[in-house]
């Protein structure tokens, strides 16, 4: 049974870079908004003095995921000249071709990549 994913990236914003990165995620997620119809959320969180963000992703199941990171994949590396330190983390049980797709992307680019899986508790998120 496919399942829902829960991504967690942590990123930190280099100095002088809040303005651009603020521009830049505002452009990314109209563009996700239009383009990725099966993604069930996708919201930035910066903390309360700009120098660190958390983008939140919750996708329907793992074909969600690949479907976006093939979307997104050409703009991401812009990304880097905003955000660095980053960390991810994902929620729930990806399928091993996405498992193995984040791990080489994680290897690839030095972001620290966590994979948790669910021990206890229930979803009411459906996938469509």
């Amino acid at each position: 049974m496919s399942e829902p994913l829960v991504y967690v990236g942590r990123y930190k914003i280099p100095s002088g870079k809040l303005e651009a990165f603020k521009k830049f995620e505002k452009e990314i997620a109209e563009y996700v908004d239009a383009n990725e119809p099966r993604i069930l959320a996708y919201i930035t969180y910066l903390n309360d003095d700009g120098t660190e963000a958390t983008g939140i992703q919750i996708h329907a199941d793992s074909q969600s995921m690949e479907t976006h990171l093939d979307v997104i994949g050409p703009k991401m590396a812009q990304a880097m000249d905003f955000i660095e330190d980053v960390r991810i983390e994902l929620y729930g049980l990806p399928a091993e071709g996405l498992r193995q797709r984040l791990t080489q992307m994680a290897e690839m680019t030095g972001v620290s990549l966590k994979f948790n899986q669910p021990h206890a508790g229930f979803s009411r998120l459906q996938p469509s």
